[in-house]
């Protein structure tokens, strides 16, 4: 064994059997593994044309200017590989490659999922696992799809960081088998990040040196005000009186006026960027009396060019559609809305066209877009592809955000993200089915917002409320109240609140909690507005699971159904269909009920703890910056709730809006 001293810790290099391990004094913190189940089955593996090799011994070492240099052999004789170790102030710098400096179609490592702890990181998934290691993944490849970003954290302190547009291969804990793989395709070297932490406070904060603090912060309003897509309740076949009746119904509720967001289809063609005369005869006098009601108004937009659509023909003039590389012609894919190309925003005749048609709509009143799509799954595929600038299978999505940070930064969004962390973007989770669990709805909600606070992006849109409803679905049943308040509730707690399906569809006793919810998400909007303040410094995300500020309780580490939201307010939503208690860990300081006044000190577990639908859960730190005024806006409006009031089970909703398409 060969040990090496680095800046955070001890790095130790095992020949028989090959591996290594990081440690901080005497705690291992990162070790890899064998595991012979997959084919990716211990660290140093490399497969090319079919066959694979594993790192058997070192040959020789030698010290390089930041590190040093390993030449190891294999299993196979005549195939050795090169292992560079740069120590870091971080951790450490790990580069793979085949000894002759030729193209592999996989070089990877595997880890000891236990030697770390609890993992968490990676992005959207179904199952959304908290931890990861309570479950699975398998992703082969790893191509962007929602906000995912090739991130790892321990809560041991260690952090495994891809930072990369290459296409990757991982699976984490497959078939129980407590092993992480991670792996890159069709490269000549293979390179990550290891980050060493005293705890995962610590590596979360050595992380955002690595990707980037959010440069920006969104305006107050993006916080305070609900946005209202159209999407749920009028899919896909929108008018302007739909537009206006949403607006309409919105302030007959009672609710507080916010951000009109008009999303698809309100287009001729899907690639055209303008109003179908035939459904919207005078966008502008609707612009206007949305601006009366005090709207203001987004737009969905994608890079999606339907190849029935008059802007294809246009586009492809232009040559600014990517390319199929081997026809020179628009390469076409399928996505929910039929046949596309994909816009190229690396030409320039491509990101002028874009901008053009949305400054254009800016000039109508449009504040900001919806921007949708940018995921691997819905372009050209990769190898088939060409760009104007050419990129790496996992560039697409970072140039589509770009675009967007460049253009159009307020009051926009976008659900898809790789490695943009830096812009500052709105990032709203992927799309939420109507149902209670981790497998994409209300529980997920919750994790994958706390996931992708840790991935680095903490200006969080949740999916409207309560999901999609009926339009993935078609024969769903309709949402009972009580999951619609639910999720209400979790939303109001959160950075930015989003209903689609509207609340005037429940019995009045139902919308009037809804309403009561987004009045008081909207008087939360100074504290968020001050937490995202925040971010450009210490980039604490907003929405931030419990061990983010206590990484020394354990208890914090499995936590799947609360979050600090900010600095001094605790949330503990109900996440199951009946329940109306539930077990809540209060971390180490001290904490009033805001639904009671009563005090508590922590570290302690409230057993069965009332939370009565509605009712949600509230803590506020005590002696915070914001604690005196979190406790006045709470006090101001949860006495407009009546707690305990909807019964399991039922739902007074019978507006239906099922939308048939391809998913």
């Amino acid at each position: 064994m060969t040990e090496s001293p680095t800046a955070q810790g001890t790095f130790a290099l095992n020949d028989t059997p090959f591996g290594w391990s990081i440690s901080t004094g005497e705690r291992t913190i990162l070790q890899t593994a064998v595991a012979e189940d997959e084919a990716l089955a211990r660290p140093g593996a490399f497969c090319r044309d079919g066959q694979w090799r594993y790192v058997t011994q070192v040959l020789a070492q030698e010290a390089t200017a930041d590190g040093m240099r390993y030449r190891c052999a294999t299993d196979d004789p005549t195939f050795e590989a090169v292992l560079d170790i740069a120590y870091m102030a971080d951790g450490l710098a790990l580069c793979w490659a085949p000894a002759d400096g030729k193209v592999c179609e996989v070089i990877g490592d595997v880890y000891s999922l236990a030697s770390a702890g609890h993992w968490y990181g990676h992005g959207y998934h179904e199952p959304q696992y908290w931890p990861l290691d309570a479950g699975a993944i398998r992703n082969d490849p790893l191509l962007c799809n929602n906000v995912q970003s090739p991130i790892w954290l321990a809560s041991s302190g260690a952090g495994i960081v891809i930072p990369t547009e290459e296409l990757l291969s991982v699976s984490l804990n497959v078939a129980q088998d407590g092993v992480f793989r991670i792996g890159m395709k069709h490269v000549a070297s293979f390179a990550y990040r290891i980050l060493v932490g005293r705890d995962i406070r610590e590596t979360f904060d050595l992380l955002l040196g690595i990707v980037g603090k959010p440069q920006r912060v969104p305006d107050l309003e993006e916080f305070a005000k609900p946005i209202y897509s159209t999407w749920t309740q009028y899919p896909r076949y929108l008018t302007q009186d739909k537009v206006l009746d949403f607006a309409r119904q919105i302030c007959a509720a009672g609710l507080p006026v916010g951000i009109m967001q008009i999303d698809e289809k309100y287009q001729p063609s899907f690639g055209e960027i303008s109003f179908d005369p035939s459904t919207f005869p005078d966008p502008q006098g609707m612009m206007r009396e949305l601006r009366e009601m005090g709207f203001v108004s987004t737009l969905w937009t994608s890079p999606f060019i339907n190849t029935d659509s008059p802007a294809f023909a246009e586009l492809r003039e232009l040559g600014a559609l990517v390319r199929n590389a081997q026809t020179g012609e628009p390469g076409i894919f399928t996505w929910w809305a039929g046949d596309a190309g994909l816009l190229d925003v690396t030409h320039p005749a491509g990101e002028a066209w874009y901008a053009g048609h949305l400054h254009a709509m800016e000039a109508l009143g449009f504040v900001g877009f919806k921007f949708d799509g940018g995921d691997g799954k819905y372009t050209p595929p990769f190898a088939e592809s060409a760009f104007h600038q050419p990129q790496r299978p996992q560039g697409y999505s970072n140039r589509y955000l770009e675009f967007m940070a460049k253009h159009f930064p307020r009051y926009s969004e976008s659900r898809v993200a790789w490695m943009v962390q830096g812009e500052g973007l709105l990032t709203r989770e992927g799309g939420k089915d109507t149902h209670w669990g981790l497998d994409n709805g209300l529980r997920a909600l919750v994790t994958q917002g706390m996931t992708q606070s840790l991935l680095g992006y903490p200006y969080l849109i949740c999916d409207m409320i309560p999901g999609r409803v009926q339009t993935r679905f078609p024969d769903a049943p309709l949402p009972t109240d009580e999951l619609f308040l639910r999720w209400t509730e979790v939303s109001a707690l959160t950075p930015i609140m989003q209903f689609s399906y509207g609340p005037w569809n429940y019995s009045a006793a139902t919308c009037g909690v809804a309403r009561a919810y987004a009045w008081l998400h909207q008087d939360l909007g100074p504290y968020l507005y001050a937490m995202a303040q925040h971010c450009p410094q210490s980039g604490a995300p907003i929405v931030r699971p419990l061990f983010l500020d206590f990484p020394g309780e354990e208890a914090t580490y499995m936590l799947d159904d609360e979050f600090l939201l900010g600095d001094d307010l605790l949330v503990a939503p109900v996440l199951s269909e009946g329940a109306v208690a539930r077990d809540i860990y209060l971390p180490t300081g001290s904490w009033r009920d805001a639904w009671t006044g009563t005090l508590y000190e922590g570290p302690c577990t409230l057993a069965d703890h009332p939370a009565p639908c509605p009712g949600i859960p509230l803590f506020v730190r005590q002696d915070g910056a914001w604690s005196e005024r979190l406790e006045e806006v709470l006090a101001q409006h949860l006495p407009n709730i009546p707690r305990g009031n909807t019964p399991s089970g039922v739902t007074t909703a019978s507006y239906s809006a099922p939308l048939f398409r391809i998913v």
